[in-house]
Parts: structure tokens; C-alpha cells; sequence
């Protein structure tokens, strides 16, 4: 075997594993999200501490470095240490942190993103007499993801078949 043909047959593993990858953490996206029930997810009541719109930076790296600046709004409630995260992709949270003051009751359903973390991602979201946040709108971003993520690897399965072909 000669060298051109060891660095095809190796960039064609690595991206059957990455098309691989990419096709499962799509279809686990949308089955989780499919098969989420509020009834059995954390739940938790309090009245509101403090809300803030903070602003996360993320790293997209690649042979160059790309930041993203993302305005996430952040939720404290009295009764616990934890903290809640909800994330619009508009980036827009003047309604939103307008309802939330000091002071009124709510409901948060959330999702532990880790054991360790204190910080959660808001399902659904309800004051004492309104429905805030929908957990249909959280559930329509979690399936655009999964779906991008399918269409992603099995667009470049088929690009790295074709590339091995020629």
C-alpha cells in the first residue's frame, strides 16, 4: 500500500466514525425528546430570587478559533442552590424577564444537565397565572437539533463514500 492510499482508508474510518456518531447522538436527541414525559422530569417551586439576562461565550475550534457570544437568561430561585438556564434562539428576553420579578411564585421543570452541575435547562416555565415558557417550544429546538445532527452524518457518510470512490 502506498501512502495516498493508507490516508484515504484512514480519513474514511475517522469520518464513517464522526457520520456514525453524529447519526446516533441525532436519533438519541430525538427519541429522548420524543419520549419525555413533565410528569416524571425535575420539578421545582420557589419564588423568584433574582433573574438575569448573562451572556456565555463558546468556543467553536477548528484550525481557527471562533467565539460565540450567546445571552442566556438565568433563573434563582429561593428554594434551592440551584440555578435554571433558558436559552431563545431569537436572543430576546425583554418579555420574558419583564413577567419574572422578584418575588412571584413558580414552577420550573427542568432537565439536570449533569449530577454535578447546578446549572438546568428549562422545560417549561409557569408563574402564578400564566404558562411562560412551553415545553413544545423547547421541544421543537431539541428536534431541529436532532434532526440537523441525522442529516449532517448521513450527508457526510455519503461524502466519504463518494471520496472513496474516486
Amino acid at each position: 500500500m502506498n501512502i495516498k492510499t493508507i490516508k484515504k482508508s484512514i480519513f474514511f474510518v475517522f469520518s464513517i466514525g464522526v457520520s456514525i456518531l453524529l447519526i446516533w447522538l441525532g436519533f438519541s436527541t430525538l427519541k429522548e425528546n420524543y419520549s419525555r414525559d413533565l410528569k416524571s422530569i425535575h420539578q421545582q417551586k420557589g419564588t423568584i430570587e433574582h433573574t438575569k439576562v448573562v451572556l456565555k461565550r463558546t468556543k467553536a475550534t477548528g484550525k481557527y478559533s471562533i467565539y460565540f457570544n450567546l445571552k442566556i437568561l438565568k433563573i434563582k430561585l429561593n428554594t434551592t442552590n440551584e440555578v435554571f438556564y433558558s436559552y431563545n434562539n431569537n436572543q430576546n428576553y425583554a418579555e420574558l424577564t419583564r413577567k419574572l420579578k422578584k418575588g412571584i411564585k413558580v414552577l420550573v421543570y427542568y432537565k439536570k444537565l449533569n449530577q454535578d452541575d447546578v446549572a438546568n435547562n428549562v422545560l417549561k416555565l409557569i408563574s402564578e397565572d400564566e404558562v411562560l415558557l412551553t415545553h413544545e417550544s423547547y421541544k421543537a429546538k431539541e428536534y431541529f437539533a436532532g434532526i440537523v445532527m441525522m442529516l449532517l452524518g448521513f450527508l457526510l457518510l455519503l461524502l466519504s463514500v463518494f471520496l472513496l470512490k474516486n
